[in-house]
């Protein structure tokens, strides 16, 4: 009997090397579309419609060669299957199919399909069905959309994690430069003995990233209160912590200097610090300047105390002008962290989505798995209330599709979503206003689009400098966040076909759009 190879872990055939072999052998394999259909004809003549837009197809005529080819083909990401496939039938096969890969998108196509057939094979997790024969150029745009939210996916396949709920600064979930910036700043804030002020809209995640903040300083081993200071603007009794029974109104400096010495040696947060009554900053201003009293001799404070984060949901010229003064401004503000909502931040939605479904398969014991459909409804939505919405969303659709197990779809997206908040497509510019300004924007956009957000390749597809383009950004991004998303990241809608706007640029590959 033969022997096992074994690998040693220093070796140069190790397995991380072997995995990182593997995933640049996948980068280089361009996505892939499968047709399986008996009729060979109909089949080569999509086949060479899809090739024609810079596609790559794989061809299966019969049920067992379409399994076959899911199983050995790299980057299929979509799958169009006839309803009378030979061997098995369009509904088995699409089964069989997601039993390979649960994440492959399927259509079906049927040249005598019925109403019927068409709602059983969506309930069965079909992304569509379409009838034959169809217009190649609009499904091959379609099918355009779906491959550049592969490459997006495929980009946050790589991304590790966390298996449980996020408790520190390197469990963060991000793709976006912007983030990057915040949690970089995060981690230097963390090392310093200052106060921190959280700047963001209700949901981008404020608390969480405090809590991170005091477990990467050198507080971490002492304790973590936060403090709800609209308990303080409303005057409710027993909501002041350590000092029960008593209505805010009533809170002496004395109690509020036993607040901090409770919470001497850890991290205090001031939740919503805009809402403190002007009386309590007062009173706070004289017990911080207590506390950063000169060390005695010995090296210990003058007084214990706490470091400071606090957070609020409003601007921070809101806070000067309206709602602090100005020496208590000062002392919680010493450093200020200011986190973009997600809608300005699209490239962090599908490590999110990818995330949070994952931590509820493993609740449920069950694998979710969201359709590109699904997808691009969530990338067009504006998630008003941010990454808790999101979340949100994507747990009440979990505890929906418990009861019917299939693949997210954009329709059991849409029951929880407010419909005004989604972003529709470009309509056609044949029923808009010839505008000078709106054709230049259709046309940045567009170039933007093919040079996958490379500015320097956009302005030579436009036929102008790279300083003209940047002019032309700045000005035309004032007050459209379409095309400010856009010329920060590359990531915009692709926009519809249309002769009067046609450049002489051949796309390739469409490029990813998260």
């Amino acid at each position: 009997m033969q022997r096992p190879v074994r690998i040693a872990p220093g070796s140069e055939f190790s397995c991380s090397r072997l995995k990182a072999t593997a995933t640049k052998l996948e980068l280089a394999v361009p996505p892939r579309v499968l047709i399986a259909d008996g009729d060979f004809s109909f089949a080569h003549s999509f086949q060479e419609a899809l090739t024609a837009e810079g596609i790559a197809t794989v061809l299966a005529s019969t049920a067992p060669e379409a399994t076959a080819l899911a199983k050995s083909s790299l980057n299929l990401y979509l799958a169009f299957v006839d309803a009378k496939i030979p061997a098995s039938g369009g509904l088995a096969l699409m089964q069989q199919l997601h039993h390979v890969d649960p994440s492959l998108t399927v259509i079906l196509m049927s040249a005598n399909g019925t109403l019927a057939a068409a709602v059983e094979a969506t309930k069965r997790g079909a992304e569509d069905y379409i009838h034959k024969p169809f217009e190649f150029a609009a499904v091959a745009e379609k099918v355009g959309r779906f491959q550049e939210l592969f490459e997006c996916r495929r980009g946050v396949g790589e991304l590790t994690s966390p298996t449980g709920p996020i408790r520190r600064l390197e469990d963060f979930i991000y793709c976006s430069q912007t983030m990057r910036g915040v949690l970089d700043e995060a981690k230097k804030a963390s090392r310093m003995e200052v106060s921190v002020l959280l700047v963001g809209e209700c949901g981008v995640g404020k608390d969480i990233l405090a809590r991170a903040i005091h477990a990467a300083s050198p507080r971490a081993s002492g304790s973590f209160f936060r403090i709800d200071c609209a308990s303080f603007a409303h005057d409710l009794p027993g909501r002041v912590p350590f000092v029960p029974d008593l209505p805010a109104s009533a809170v002496s400096e004395a109690a509020l200097l036993r607040m901090f010495e409770a919470t001497a040696g850890g991290t205090l947060l001031l939740s919503e610090v805009g809402e403190l009554p002007q009386d309590i900053q007062d009173k706070l201003v004289s017990i911080l300047d207590v506390t950063r009293l000169p060390k005695h001799e010995d090296g210990s404070s003058a007084r214990p105390a706490p470091r400071v984060l606090a957070s609020t949901s409003r601007s921070t010229s809101e806070l000067q002008q309206k709602y602090l003064r100005k020496e208590f401004y000062s002392r919680v503000a010493e450093v200020v962290l200011e986190i973009p909502p997600l809608r300005s931040r699209p490239e962090d939605v599908p490590p999110l989505v990818k995330y949070f479904l994952g931590r509820l398969g493993r609740c449920y014991n069950h694998q979710f798995v969201l359709s590109w459909s699904g997808l691009d409804l969530l990338l067009r939505y504006s998630l008003p209330g941010n990454v808790r919405e999101l979340e949100c969303i994507l747990e009440r659709v979990a505890a929906h599709l418990l009861q019917i197990p299939r693949r997210v779809i954009d329709g059991d997206l849409r029951r929880f979503l407010n419909e005004s908040g989604i972003l529709q497509e470009i309509v056609n510019l044949d029923e808009q206003p010839m505008e000078l300004s709106h054709i230049e924007q259709l046309a940045i956009e567009r170039a933007l689009w093919f040079a996958k957000g490379n500015r320097t390749r956009a302005a030579a597809l436009l036929g102008i400098d790279r300083t003209t383009l940047y002019s032309k950004l700045r000005r035309l991004s004032r007050g459209n966040t379409a095309i400010a998303i856009s010329a920060r990241s590359g990531l915009g809608t692709k926009p519809k076909r249309n002769p009067k706007l046609e450049m002489d640029v051949k796309p390739g590959q469409h490029p990813s759009r998260p």
